[in-house]
C-alpha cells in the first residue's frame, strides 16, 4: 500500500483536478518501475496498491525503495497541467496512440472549465514541487486467511510509516 504524504493539503492548495493529475503522474512513474506481472491499482483516495506476484518482502522492499526515491527525487511541476487544445476535432483522438478514455475526458472537462471562466493559468506554471509518499508491506504467507487481511495488514504497516514521519516504507510482521 503506498499514500501520497500530505495530498491533502496539496489538494486543498491547488484542488481536486490538480490532485487528480498528481496522482495519475505518480501511478506512471510508478508504472514504469514495474514488471509486466505486477498489478498497480489506485485504492481510494490518495492511495494506491502494488501486486507483485512471486515476491518476497525483501525485493519488495528493494522495488519500493527505487520508487520512493525515484518520485522523491522527480520534480512535479504544474506547467504540465493543462486544460488542451481550445479547437478540439475528434479526428485528432485517434492520433494519440497512448490517449486513455479517461485522458480525453479530462482534457474536455478542463476546456469545459476554462471555457466558464476557471483560469488554470493562474496556477504558477513555472511552479515545482517534491512529493514524498509512505509505504507499507506484507507478503502473503499462510497464516493470511483472505484478501482483506492481507489489505488490512498492509495498510497497517502504511499507517506506521507515516506515524513514524513520513517518507518511508514499512514491513508488517
Amino acid at each position: 500500500m503506498i499514500d501520497v504524504d500530505n495530498f491533502k493539503k496539496y489538494n486543498d492548495h491547488y484542488g481536486h483536478l490538480a490532485g487528480d493529475y498528481l496522482l495519475s503522474k505518480i501511478g506512471n512513474l510508478i508504472q514504469e518501475d514495474l514488471r509486466g506481472s505486477d498489478i498497480l491499482a489506485r485504492y481510494g483516495g490518495d492511495e494506491l496498491a502494488i501486486i507483485l506476484p512471486e515476491t518476497g518482502a525483501k525485493q519488495a522492499l528493494d522495488i519500493l525503495t527505487r520508487i520512493k526515491n525515484k518520485i522523491g527525487d522527480y520534480s512535479f511541476s504544474l506547467q504540465d497541467y493543462k486544460a488542451g487544445k481550445d479547437d478540439e476535432n475528434p479526428d485528432d483522438y485517434g492520433q494519440y496512440e497512448y490517449k486513455s478514455g479517461y485522458d480525453i475526458i479530462k482534457e474536455k472537462f478542463f476546456r469545459w472549465f476554462t471555457n466558464r471562466g476557471l483560469n488554470f493559468s493562474d496556477l504558477n506554471s513555472n511552479f515545482a514541487m517534491q512529493v514524498t509518499i509512505s509505504a507499507g508491506i506484507c507478503e502473503l504467507y499462510d497464516e493470511i486467511a483472505d484478501k482483506n487481511e492481507l489489505i488490512k495488514k498492509a495498510d497497517q504497516a502504511l499507517l506506521q510509516a507515516k506515524r513514524n514521519g513520513k517518507n518511508r516504507i514499512c514491513l508488517w510482521e
